[in-house]
């Protein structure tokens, strides 16, 4: 075997470890649960998903004509710079007497999860704020909506095992996303008989 068919070979082996390293990027790690043997998601995998998403322009969440990119010399304002943002908002999901700080701070809290976030505006940040995904999703595009994945909530009543499965279904998603733009830059590369996995 040559240097190059190594690469790809290893190009091939990494494709299919894309959210799936164990006790890393693995599914029931990044679902929390694992909390039970103290292991946690690393913070930094919030990052690289949201990193994934903005790969490519996207709307606002209040506005269909504004499109966000990381390219964008708009996104150097205070307003239009990026943030994360809990898809699930902290402030929706506390307890009385409970702070969203303390939520935030919460190691063991699904509502944490990579899985829970992505980038948006400080505007359209602070526009969510704490409400909750009832009432924002009703105010958001459609567009938004659709990239957030949040035709499932229909109403605040949802629970942790709601938002495990919400997550779940994003996390398989964002598997899909991730492998299919892969195997997409590894076939334009000239190694499309390397794609299939």
């Amino acid at each position: 075997m040559d240097s190059q068919d190594q690469d790809i070979e290893w190009l091939k082996n990494m494709k299919s470890m894309i959210l799936n390293a164990p006790n890393y990027s693995d599914k029931e790690l990044l679902l929390y649960e694992k909390v039970d043997d103290e292991r946690y998601p690393k913070k930094n995998l919030a990052d690289y998903i949201c990193q994934f998403l903005l790969s490519e322009p996207c709307p606002s969440m209040f506005d269909s004509e504004e499109v966000m990119s990381v390219f964008s010399e708009k996104t150097k304002s205070d307003n239009t710079s990026l943030e994360a943002h809990h898809i699930i908002p902290l402030g929706s999901v506390k307890k009385i007497g409970q702070v969203s700080g303390a939520l935030r701070r919460d190691v063991r809290s699904i509502y944490n999860s990579p899985l829970n976030f992505i980038y948006i505006t400080k505007k359209d940040n602070n526009s969510i704020s704490d409400k909750s995904v009832n009432d924002y999703i009703q105010e958001i595009t459609s567009e938004a909506r659709s990239r957030l994945m949040l035709a499932k909530f229909q109403n605040d009543e949802y629970n942790d095992d709601d938002v495990k499965d919400f997550l779940s279904e994003r996390f398989d998603r964002l598997q899909g996303l991730i492998r299919n733009r892969v195997g997409e830059l590894l076939a334009n590369s000239g190694y499309s008989s390397y794609c299939s996995n």
